[in-house]
């Protein structure tokens, strides 16, 4: 008999909401020992979030803090520190919100599926 996707699913699912901060996002993750959440908002879901994207968007953010401290050393022939690179990945962090960074191109399948449908449903194409 082949094993199914409701054979190793999770039943007790953690939702998180859009508007939730990255910062939120973390503790909820840490807190429960996961790696990711759907993204639910009035009762549908909406997106799913993980910490890889809590990854691409710290890297993001030193990306812009990077160009734009280049800038103004460039142009206005500033000096820049690691201090003000800090400040400024931090606030560009400190902003981010989940629908700043789920994923909205969402995989489903159904419980009675099997693991093989589900691994080619999530493997890359």
């Amino acid at each position: 008999m082949p094993i199914l996707a409701r054979d190793v699913m999770q039943s007790r699912v953690i939702t998180v909401e859009p508007s939730l901060s990255a910062a939120e996002l973390e503790q909820l993750l840490d807190r429960e020992c996961i790696s990711g959440a759907p993204v639910v908002e009035a009762g549908r879901l909406v997106g799913v979030v993980s910490r890889a994207d809590l990854a691409g968007a710290a890297a993001a953010a030193g990306d812009e803090a990077d160009s734009l401290l280049a800038y103004y050393e460039d142009v206005a022939g500033a000096l820049t520190s690691r201090r003000d690179r800090a400040q400024l990945v931090g606030e560009r962090a400190g902003s981010l919100r989940v629908r700043d960074l789920m994923q909205t191109q969402l995989v489903t399948v159904a419980p009675d599926a099997s693991v093989r449908k589900v691994a080619s449903a999530l493997a890359p194409t």
